[in-house]
């Protein structure tokens, strides 16, 4: 019972990225895997040193990404305030790659009212643009717009760095629609969005915290494939296999990897 509790209190307190609030989640279905059906199931399809080393690798990049984070706001922040209109799209860019966790989001919140004029502007203008496309409906010039129909303008208009804040979108559909167009427009920027999502599905999976979609892992797939060249058909992608762990940190890895090595000539084109 004190399980149970400790995970609805978590769940009350969970804001921003779900990566940064899952670890705890995932540690008591470790230790205490008898709770529901689907933890039994995680429990027994894999062994103890296996979910050990997926909790290890999740954790291992999630301090990687709160360092990464750290250290490129504050750069990203000064930029907001110096950038010409120009080159703003790109400091843009970078901070949605960086994810909707409270350490992105926090910094902007605080430009708002401490920052230079730009600064402030910009920032208000990023956390809109979180808050406008996320939201389950809202009011665009006097006319009420679901969500779906602002991804699909921004999918006419092919603006990747807008189409990948979808990618957070709580409405599974949304998701699923967001990760096949990015492959369609094939702007490579958006590589770091679309393994940040894949491994919030992994974490869905492995919390059993929200819904678990193997056709989101393969529409995230199919469009990093188009954009980075690299296949993973032949990998495991349904969570059903016992080889899924395994390929799923591979899967990561890889285009971890690519994005380290392509990510200056992408960023200047």
């Amino acid at each position: 019972m004190e399980v149970y509790r400790a995970m609805e209190t978590n769940k009350r307190k969970r804001s921003g990225n779900m990566k940064y609030q899952s670890i705890m989640i995932m540690s008591l279905l470790i230790c205490f895997g008898n709770y529901s059906f689907g933890i039994k199931e995680w429990k027994s399809k894999y062994p103890p040193e296996v979910r050990e080393n997926i909790v290890k690798f999740i954790n291992d990049r999630n301090e990687k990404s709160i360092k990464q984070i750290n250290e490129t706001m504050p750069i990203l922040i000064e930029k907001l305030g110096k950038d010409d209109n120009s080159a703003i799209k790109q400091t843009e860019w970078k901070i949605i790659n960086l994810g909707k966790s409270v350490i992105v989001l926090n910094p902007l919140k605080k430009v708002i009212d401490g920052g230079n004029k730009l600064q402030s502007q910009r920032a208000k203008a990023i956390l809109n643009l979180y808050e406008n496309i996320l939201a389950e409906d809202y009011e665009v010039k006097n006319k009420n717009e679901s969500a779906k129909n602002i991804l699909r303008e921004n999918i006419k208009k092919r603006d990747g760095m807008l189409i990948c804040i979808s990618l957070f979108h709580k409405d599974l559909k949304i998701r699923i629609e967001a990760a096949k167009a990015l492959g369609e427009i094939g702007d490579r920027r958006a590589v770091p969005c679309l393994v940040d999502a894949f491994e919030n599905n992994i974490l869905a999976m492995i919390s059993m915290y929200e819904i678990f979609d193997y056709k989101l892992n393969e529409s995230l797939l199919n469009s990093l494939e188009k954009l980075t060249g690299l296949s993973f058909k032949s990998k495991d992608i349904s969570w059903t296999g016992p080889e899924y762990p395994h390929d799923m940190m591979d899967i990561i890895n890889a285009y971890d990897k690519w994005w380290e090595e392509n990510k200056e000539k992408i960023n200047t084109e």
